[in-house]
């Protein structure tokens, strides 16, 4: 039970936020959107790579993986960012690039590996997979898409955990 209060408390969350974002970015164009979306992301992915000495080193091998793996695709949702052009159906191809990210991100493969880390690592990618997923829901919503299921890899985060997480991401993205 407790499990399912702290996941509720977490959507609850990603929807203030996700909600926050989209309608302060009324009036801003696409680009400047999907830019601080990802930053949001860019910051979760940070935060998630200066944790690296933090983990154990039995399973350290395995979460380096995974954070190169989220700045790798990163990098090219940038790419893919910068490279949409025209002057309409710009919000399909924001949002192909950022479907594309998680696509990448959360495909059961990469997953299937971090579910064999021990409970305390697999908690702190619980958050920041729920935080990157956050990130990408930002853009998704903006962008008319369906928004992007978290998936379970351990325990949901406590709200007290991933607060400071998504404050950083919306530093990221709004500046202040």
């Amino acid at each position: 039970m407790l499990t399912n209060l702290k996941r509720i408390a977490i959507l609850g969350l990603a929807g203030i936020l996700v909600a926050f974002t989209t309608l302060s970015t009324v009036g801003c164009n696409g680009a400047d959107t999907a830019t601080r979306a990802q930053n949001a992301v860019t910051a979760a992915l940070n935060i998630a790579a200066a944790e690296v000495s933090v983990v154990p080193a039995a399973d350290q091998a395995a979460y380096k993986s995974f954070v190169a793996l989220g700045q790798s695709l990163n990098a090219q949702l940038g790419t893919c960012i910068a490279g949409v052009s025209g002057i309409t159906g710009k919000a399909g191809k924001f949002l192909s690039c950022f479907n594309t990210f998680a696509n990448g991100l959360l495909a059961p493969a990469e997953l299937a590996q971090l579910r064999l880390l021990n409970p305390s690592t697999q908690a702190k990618v619980q958050l920041y997979v729920t935080a990157i997923v956050v990130g990408v829901n930002i853009a998704v919503a903006a962008f008319g898409g369906s928004v992007v299921a978290t998936p379970s890899v351990g325990p949901a985060p406590a709200s007290s955990e991933l607060e400071p997480v998504l404050d950083s991401m919306h530093r990221a993205a709004y500046g202040y």
